[in-house]
C-alpha cells in the first residue's frame, strides 16, 4: 500500500515538472509577443502593406498565420536574419532580402605610386572607373600621396572663411578678432594636420599666408611688416623626443631676455600637433620659474589634453632646474608675441 502511494507521488510529480518545462519553454516566447505589437495593415487606394516585427524560429508558426489571414504572399526582410525562410517558401511564400543594392558608381580606383601599371578593376559585369584623387573623412587623398591638394584645400577654405569674418564684422580689436579666428578659420588648419602637415616651405608659406592676413586685420598691427609683428625662431628637433641641451639653453635665454625686456608679453610656441615638442619647451620654463614638474605637467594637460608623451615625461622627471627664470614681473606692462 505504501509503495503503491509512493509510486503515484512520484509519477505527479514528474507530470508537474513537465508541465512546468513546457511553460517555461513557451514563456519567452508569449513575453516577445507581449512586448512587440500587433502586425498593422496599412491600406492607401490599390495598395496594402502589412508592417509587422521580425519573428523567431520559434514564433514562425504564429507569423505564418498572420501572413495567411492577411493573404501576404511576399515578405521583404530588412533587417538581421532571425529565422529559417524554408517554412515560408514551402507555403509559396517569397521571402526578399537584401534589397540594398551595391553602389559601384560610388567606388573609385586610386592608383598609388609612380611606376602603377593602372591596371582596371571590375565588380560583376561593371568597371570601376579611376581616379587620382578622392576624399575621405574630409581629407584629399591623391594618388601621389604627398597631400598638396589637400593643403591647399585646407589653406583654400580658412582664407574663404577669414574673407568672410572681414566683410561682415566691423570691429577689428584683438578681443573680437582672435575668438574668430581661433573659432572658425584655425580649425581648418589643424584638421588630422599629422596626416597632411606641411613638409616642405612652399606649403608652410601657403599656410602661413592665412594667419598672416588675420594678423593684418587686428587694429594696430595693419601697418607694420612681419618683422615688427612676429619675431619667430625656428629651433626643430625630433618628434617625440625631448629638446637637446643647445635648444634649451636658447629657449630659456630667449624668455630670460624676452621677460626681463618686457614682462606680461606673451610668447608662442609651436610643433606640429601642438602636443609633443611644443608643451615640453613650455613645461621646462614653468620648472625654471619654480614649479614642480609634477604640476607643470598636470597644469598644461589641463590647457592641452593629451600633451607630453612617456618619453619626454621621463625627461622632465629628470631634469634638474637652474632657477634661471625667477624674476619679478612689473603690474605694468604691454601686450606683445613673439612666436617660435
Amino acid at each position: 500500500m505504501v509503495a503503491a502511494v509512493v509510486l503515484f507521488m512520484l509519477v505527479a510529480v514528474v507530470v508537474l515538472l513537465v508541465v512546468v518545462l513546457h511553460h517555461l519553454t513557451l514563456l519567452p516566447s508569449a513575453m516577445a509577443r507581449m512586448n512587440r505589437p500587433a502586425p498593422v495593415e496599412v491600406c492607401y487606394k490599390n495598395m496594402r502593406f502589412l508592417i509587422t516585427h521580425n519573428p523567431t524560429n520559434a514564433t514562425l508558426s504564429t507569423f505564418l498565420e498572420d501572413l495567411k489571414k492577411y493573404g501576404a504572399t511576399t515578405v521583404v526582410r530588412v533587417c538581421e536574419v532571425t529565422y529559417d525562410k524554408t517554412p515560408l517558401e514551402k507555403d509559396g511564400i517569397t521571402v526578399m532580402a537584401n534589397l540594398m543594392k551595391f553602389n559601384k558608381a560610388k567606388c573609385k580606383v586610386l592608383h598609388l605610386g609612380r611606376d602603377n601599371p593602372q591596371y582596371q578593376y571590375r565588380l560583376g559585369d561593371e568597371w570601376i572607373e579611376s581616379s587620382p584623387e578622392e576624399k575621405d573623412l574630409g581629407i584629399l587623398v591623391d594618388e601621389k600621396l604627398d597631400m598638396r591638394r589637400q593643403r591647399a584645400l585646407a589653406a583654400q577654405k580658412a582664407s574663404r572663411i577669414l574673407g568672410c569674418i572681414q566683410r561682415s564684422v566691423a570691429s577689428r580689436s584683438r578681443e573680437v578678432v582672435l575668438p574668430l579666428y581661433s573659432a572658425l578659420v584655425r580649425p581648418h588648419l589643424e584638421y588630422c594636420v599629422q596626416l597632411w602637415g606641411p613638409k616642405h616651405k612652399k606649403d608652410m608659406d601657403l599656410l602661413e599666408q592665412v594667419q598672416r592676413r588675420a594678423v593684418e586685420m587686428i587694429r594696430g598691427l595693419e601697418h607694420l611688416c612681419c618683422e615688427e609683428r612676429l619675431r619667430v625662431g625656428d629651433w626643430p628637433f625630433d618628434d617625440g623626443a625631448p629638446p637637446p641641451s643647445k635648444i634649451v639653453e636658447d629657449w630659456l635665454n630667449l624668455l630670460k631676455t624676452k621677460f626681463c625686456e618686457d614682462p606680461g608679453c606673451c610668447v608662442a610656441v609651436h610643433c606640429v600637433a601642438g602636443l609633443g615638442r611644443a608643451p615640453v619647451l613650455v613645461a621646462l620654463a614653468l620648472i625654471e620659474s619654480g614649479m614642480k614638474y609634477e604640476d607643470a605637467i598636470q597644469f598644461i594637460r589641463q590647457k592641452r589634453r593629451g600633451a607630453i608623451n612617456s618619453k619626454q615625461l621621463t625627461y622632465l622627471e629628470k631634469y634638474r632646474p637652474k632657477q634661471r627664470l625667477r624674476f619679478k614681473d612689473p603690474h605694468n606692462h604691454k601686450n606683445k608675441c613673439c612666436i617660435m
